[in-house]
């Protein structure tokens, strides 16, 4: 019987290793995707951004939707994107973490600085709920195995535990 919980308790470790390995590797592979695909929602919206205005010259430049900031520039400058935090007054002054992607854009021989700002809450709260519903399917598989291991384990090991016994 000690062979066997030897064998259990080893299996177990291995087991609990590889799996929170897994899951860290699983979470911060998940969050570069979604990142990634955050990143080009951004710059989707840019090219809209710039054909809809590009099309519409007679239209102004305004700052009437809160995601895009639109200033007068001076001149031309290079196209950045950088992580920011920005306190929402609306909801009880609470700290937002931004995704912003600032570009230039040129309408009747004036610059203007174009900023998008996104915030990141939903890819981190995305990728917290999937990587915290695998990590319980996993969990869950592994019990499930450690309890078949266990069972099928004792009944292979059966005639030879009666004749050493």
């Amino acid at each position: 019987m000690k062979l066997l919980q030897a064998i259990q308790r080893r299996y177990l470790l291995y087991s609990m290793l590889s799996l929170m390995f897994g899951g860290v590797l699983f979470y911060f592979t998940l969050k570069y995707f979604l990142d990634s695909e955050f990143t080009e929602q951004l710059h989707q919206e840019k090219i809209s951004f710039i054909d809809y205005y590009s099309h519409h010259t007679s239209h102004n430049l305004s700052n009437s939707d809160r995601d895009i900031i639109v200033e007068k520039s001076a001149s031309s400058f290079s196209s950045y994107e950088k992580d920011t935090i920005i306190i929402n007054t609306v909801e009880h002054n609470e700290a937002e973490i931004n995704r912003m992607l600032v570009f230039p854009f040129q309408q009747n021989l004036q610059w203007y600085r174009v900023t998008i700002l996104k915030p990141l809450y939903e890819t981190e709260d995305l990728a917290f709920t999937i990587s915290g519903v695998v990590l319980v399917i996993l969990l869950l598989q592994f019990l499930l195995m450690q309890f078949l291991n266990l069972k099928f384990t004792k009944e292979l090991f059966r005639p030879f535990l009666e004749t050493v016994a």
